[in-house]
């Protein structure tokens, strides 16, 4: 879908497929609403990271249609500020710029999917919030919330990174993170994101 709406006949780096749920997975299972919100700070730009962040985001909220097609999937991307988007603003137009007010994601999650039985919250970062306190304090008010799944997509994670994802991981309580590395994907190779996710792990909660 992406390549098409930017008039290309075949994919183009990076991109990422979503598998086809097996028929177990899609029988049977109530809708699970999904919230989505993706870092556009200026250290997005780096080494491919919004780019593969995007695609990571459109694989993500397609397969959870696949899974079940009344799953409700809310976007939003933030860096100083926040704003709600759709999959075709996404696409077109929007661009990295300015700080990581991580916070107002984590806040936006609570709010979006509080009522939801059950929410699975994503997070799309590359790990490097302006303000760690308020992110650590945003990500606490998770333990309110039993009914919401706090997932976070670490982006060409590094040491610093992966220790901050760390402490709002365990300050969030039950998180899982999924780490998606840049140098793993190479031009031309095509990542599937059920792959991405097998390396998943939890972060203890402190």
């Amino acid at each position: 879908i992406y390549s098409r709406t930017r008039g290309y006949r075949h994919p183009r780096f990076p991109y990422f497929i979503t598998g086809k749920p097996e028929e177990s997975l899609r029988m049977g299972r109530a809708s699970i609403d999904t919230a989505v919100s993706l870092d556009m700070s200026r250290s997005m730009e780096e080494n491919n990271r919004f780019n593969v962040a995007v695609k990571a985001t459109l694989a993500l909220s397609a397969l959870m249609r696949r899974l079940n097609e009344k799953n409700s999937t809310y976007l939003s991307v933030f860096n100083d500020q926040l704003k709600s988007v759709t999959g075709i603003q996404l696409l077109r137009e929007i661009k990295p710029y300015d700080g990581t007010s991580t916070e107002l994601a984590l806040e936006w999650l609570v709010e979006t999917l509080a009522n939801s039985k059950p929410g699975i919250a994503c997070l799309i970062t590359d790990g490097l919030p302006n303000r760690m306190n308020d992110t650590i304090s945003a990500a606490k008010k998770f333990r309110d919330y039993p009914n919401i799944m706090l997932r976070i997509f670490l982006i060409d994670g590094d040491a610093e990174s992966e220790e901050n994802i760390r402490l709002i991981g365990s300050a969030a309580g039950s998180t899982k993170v999924i780490p998606v590395k840049n140098y793993q994907l190479p031009t031309g190779v095509i990542k599937d994101l059920s792959e991405v996710i097998k390396g998943m792990y939890a972060v203890e909660a402190f």
